[in-house]
């Protein structure tokens, strides 16, 4: 009992020194990557976790296909990932898209507004979705 008492525990202090000084770094370099496309650090972040998430979807797709544990294939999960990569470049394009100031934004070119977007978007997954429901098996 008292060698349970007096185990060394974890330092719970470096984790979190860790994970600031990762938050930091990720910040630096998200901010770096909003200033050398032109826009703020939120449309940065959405465009980076639409590729994350874009990448993962396509990763897990392929994993669950190779290992056959899960039945999805890397076909099923295509239009969901296109779909998250189109609306992770949302804010980005309507930033870049914008006539003027971004706080006064006079008139938006037809590629960055965001109706675009959502129609693309649902239109890639209503397109993929049907063409897999269409070539589906019957048994």
């Amino acid at each position: 009992m008292e060698s349970y008492q007096y185990e060394k525990k974890n330092n719970v202090g470096y984790v979190i020194a860790v994970m600031v000084l990762a938050g930091l770094v990720g910040y630096a370099i998200l901010d770096n990557l909003s200033k050398w496309l032109g826009v703020d650090i939120n449309a940065a972040a959405m465009l980076v976790t639409g590729f994350v998430c874009a990448i993962g979807l396509l990763g897990f797709g392929l994993w669950s296909q190779l290992t056959d544990s899960w039945p999805l294939t890397v076909v099923n999960v295509l239009p969901l990932a296109l779909s998250a990569l189109v609306m992770g470049f949302s804010p980005t394009l309507h930033q870049l898209g914008c006539i003027g100031p971004l706080d006064m934004c006079f008139d938006i070119k037809w590629w960055g507004r965001t109706s675009t977007h959502y129609g693309l978007s649902f239109a890639i997954l209503v397109i993929g979705y049907g063409i897999l429901y269409l070539r589906r098996d019957r048994y």
